[in-house]
């Protein structure tokens, strides 16, 4: 059981392209770096898999 690894290459043009959609997805602002590689990694998921489990530490295991 398991998934084919899915790789995407992401470039300069992406984060052009994709900026406006990022900020108006966030409930708040953020100054983090992080936004946009999880914002790439999310509609990646999104184009090959109906489910996906995501979070920090243990939400998945807890209900967090």
């Amino acid at each position: 059981a398991g998934f084919d690894l899915i790789e995407r290459d992401i470039v300069e043009q992406d984060f052009i392209d994709n900026i406006r959609s990022i900020i108006h997805h966030m409930d708040v602002p953020l100054a983090g770096p992080g936004s946009f590689p999880q914002y790439m990694v999310s509609q990646t998921a999104a184009e090959h898999r109906k489910v996906v489990l995501g979070g920090q530490g243990g939400d998945e295991m807890f209900g967090g």
